[in-house]
């Protein structure tokens, strides 16, 4: 089973995007989310899709910037 590591990100003001780190590879993003509940759902879904193959964990979420 791989580990799949993601954090959601806040891109633009308004948009979100998901940061994908598979083992073996190198972070990639997923990008276009409206609402940070979206990328969730989305994140639900590719877990639920990919349930026996892969393990989805959320990484800690970056320090915001003031």
């Amino acid at each position: 089973m791989a580990k799949i590591l993601y954090r959601i990100v806040p891109e633009v003001p308004g948009s979100y995007a998901i940061e994908v780190k598979d083992h073996g590879s190198l972070v990639h993003f997923e990008s276009g989310f409206r609402t940070e509940a979206e990328a969730e759902a989305w994140v639900a879904a590719q877990a639920k899709a990919t349930r026996g193959i892969d393990q989805w964990e959320r990484r800690p979420d970056l320090p915001r910037r003031r």
